[in-house]
C-alpha cells in the first residue's frame, strides 16, 4: 500500500516554491489528490513518483529566464525591444 503524502513533502521533492507547488494541481497530467478534509488534500505518493519519472523522460526544455539589458530583453532566444 502506498503512503499519502502532503504537498510540502512533493514541494520537497521537486524543488520548488509554494506556488509553483499549487500550481501543479491544475495541470491535467498531474495527479488527483484525495480529500481528507475540506482543507486538506493528500496525493498518493506511487503516482507523484511516476508522474516524477515521467517528467524526467519528457522532452519539454525548460524555460529560460529572461537577459535583460538596457531597453532590450530576451527570452527563448526572442529579443524584445521596449517601446519608446
Amino acid at each position: 500500500m502506498s503512503e499519502l503524502i502532503t504537498m510540502s513533502e512533493i514541494r520537497a521533492k521537486l524543488k520548488v516554491g509554494r506556488t509553483a507547488g499549487y500550481e501543479l494541481i491544475n495541470r491535467s497530467d498531474f495527479p488527483a489528490p484525495i480529500s481528507i478534509s475540506s482543507k486538506c488534500l493528500r496525493w498518493v505518493e506511487s503516482e507523484v513518483e511516476n508522474w516524477i519519472n515521467a517528467q524526467k523522460g519528457s522532452s519539454r526544455r525548460p524555460v529560460r529566464r529572461p537577459k535583460y539589458k538596457k531597453g532590450v530583453f530576451v527570452v527563448n532566444g526572442v529579443t524584445f525591444r521596449e517601446r519608446a
